[in-house]
């Protein structure tokens, strides 16, 4: 019971890092830009700028995953 356990949890480990990779991805793929969402219309180019940086997305996509 205990290998049939273990074996489980080990094949789970490639699924859960495959769809986190790909949960991921999807969201850098839609299109649009989160801080131009979220500052709006009348926002200045500066102000979406901290935005991105507030949110981290002006950092390395490998970065943004980790704190994801």
């Amino acid at each position: 019971m205990a290998r049939f356990v273990v074996g489980r949890i080990t094949g789970a480990i490639p699924v859960l890092l495959l769809v986190t990779l790909a949960t991921f991805a999807l969201m850098r793929l839609i299109p649009g830009d989160p801080a131009a969402a979220l500052a709006g219309l009348s926002a200045t180019p500066q102000e979406r700028a901290q935005i991105r940086h507030d949110l981290g997305l002006d950092e390395p996509y490998h970065v943004q995953l980790a704190r994801w």
